[in-house]
């Protein structure tokens, strides 16, 4: 099976979608810290782009299918297809 080309979505792309479809005040954080601190529980640590609908299910590599989540928020995500849960 081939390997899968890096992922070219940034962090800012991710942030900047969101932040035009999200209101901020369910968050944890301002839109100004959403690179760097989760939004669940505003943890300040290194982010990672999840997909909402995973790469390996049809999920594209677009800023609407993913979030950020830090890496014990990324283990205890469920993987779902369904984009409300996330």
């Amino acid at each position: 099976m081939p390997k899968r080309p890096p992922i070219k979505t940034t962090f800012t792309e991710i942030v900047t979608y969101w932040g035009n479809r999200m209101f901020e005040g369910k968050l944890s954080v301002a839109w100004s810290e959403a690179h760097e601190r989760y939004w669940r529980c505003a943890h300040k640590t290194n982010l990672q782009r999840c997909h909402i609908i995973p790469h390996s299910s049809g999920g594209e590599d677009t800023s609407s299918n993913f979030v950020l989540l830090c890496k014990k928020c990324y283990i205890e995500s469920p993987n779902v297809m369904d984009p409300e849960i996330m």
